[in-house]
């Protein structure tokens, strides 16, 4: 697991979060940032959020591939 940051909180400050949010709505993030983020997602335009997930997709398949081929080096 990698070090805590403001979109990644430790284990138990994600607990704390999400259990403090039990009964408050229907739907809940869990972490306020993870709700930030859900709330910027179903806002923006679906072309741009299948634009962005596709890069995201690309590098990450890229990088997977560059290290395939270090490997294989």
């Amino acid at each position: 697991m990698g070090k805590p940051s403001l979109s990644s909180p430790t284990p138990e400050k994600f607990a704390i979060s999400s259990i403090a949010t039990i009964g408050l709505s229907s739907h809940t993030s869990g972490y306020w940032v993870h709700g930030l983020q859900s709330l910027l997602i179903t806002a923006m335009p679906r072309s741009l959020y299948y634009w962005i997930t596709g890069q995201l997709i690309f590098n990450y398949v890229s990088t997977i591939e560059a290290a395939d081929y270090q490997l294989k080096q």
